[in-house]
């Protein structure tokens, strides 16, 4: 589905997608541009270009459990990539997104893909397995810590 700018106006239908597993397709950078999201990263003047009190809903939809995708809608012009697309997610998003947010992020992108199911399935466990080492290594293997 489209970028859903305006869903998280509309209760019903935020639910009416999260219950029929329907993802959102946001392009921070082009969502910026065309809407001013207010942009977090200008408080450590990092950036200017838009400084307005609207908020960016990415994170309100990953609250209420919609399927949420990062794309770049148009690279050339919005002269951005994958990497700097999600950078910009974060940069406007308040607090910025959990490394569990990008993941969720990450791991929607290969549920939503238009892939047969076989091929999905096979994609699906691929990710789950590098999302799930992360995971291991980053939160439950004992840190080296020199005291």
């Amino acid at each position: 589905m489209g970028h859903g700018l305006k869903l998280c106006q509309d209760k019903k239908m935020m639910e009416y997608l999260r219950d029929l597993h329907i993802s959102l397709e946001m392009c921070p950078t082009s969502n910026a541009k065309t809407c001013g999201y207010y942009d977090f990263s200008s408080i450590n003047n990092n950036f200017h270009e838009y400084n307005t009190s609207n908020r960016y809903p990415l994170k309100q939809y990953l609250d209420e459990g919609v399927g949420v995708t990062i794309n770049t809608d148009n690279r050339g012009i919005s002269q951005t990539s994958l990497a700097g697309e999600y950078l910009k997610a974060c940069h406007l998003t308040e607090g910025g997104l959990s490394k569990w947010d990008v993941l969720k992020i990450v791991r929607q992108g290969f549920v939503s893909s238009f892939l047969s199911l076989k091929h999905k399935n096979i994609m699906l466990k691929q990710s789950e397995k590098h999302i799930l080492s992360f995971l291991i290594h980053d939160y439950l293997e004992p840190k080296n810590l020199n005291v």
